[in-house]
């Protein structure tokens, strides 16, 4: 980043060029990831997830474990792990399947959560 003579402040100029420079380098990332899917099609990508690991660490999943008696969890093969688990207070319990899922540009973007039960 280039700096303003007068002092170690970035200018604004630098910044905004810094700003396009990563907007820029983002699309890149979207676009070869679209293009490597297109070319892949449907039975490239049922290919890859066919021979994609089945198996689970279930010591990175305590809770998920823990709640499978009590039935809070839809799919006994899809985990949730303890490490980027979104806890609430529902009730008596702070369980739902939920993960905070990172990107490479924001560590806790977004959740993923399996879909709702009809009982907690």
């Amino acid at each position: 980043m280039r700096e303003s003579p007068r002092s170690a402040i970035p200018s604004h100029d630098a910044i905004e060029m810094e700003k396009r420079q990563a907007q820029k380098a983002k699309r890149l990332q979207v676009k070869v990831f679209v293009e490597a899917t297109l070319r892949k099609g449907v039975n490239g990508l049922i290919a890859e997830f066919k021979g994609m690991k089945r198996g689970n660490d279930f010591t990175v999943m305590t809770a998920f474990v823990a709640e499978i008696p009590n039935g809070r969890n839809r799919y006994k093969d899809v985990g949730c792990l303890d490490n980027r688990r979104v806890v609430v207070n529902i009730g008596s319990t702070s369980y739902i399947h939920a993960n905070y899922v990172s990107t490479p540009n924001n560590p806790k973007r977004f959740i993923c959560t399996q879909v709702s039960l009809d009982k907690l």
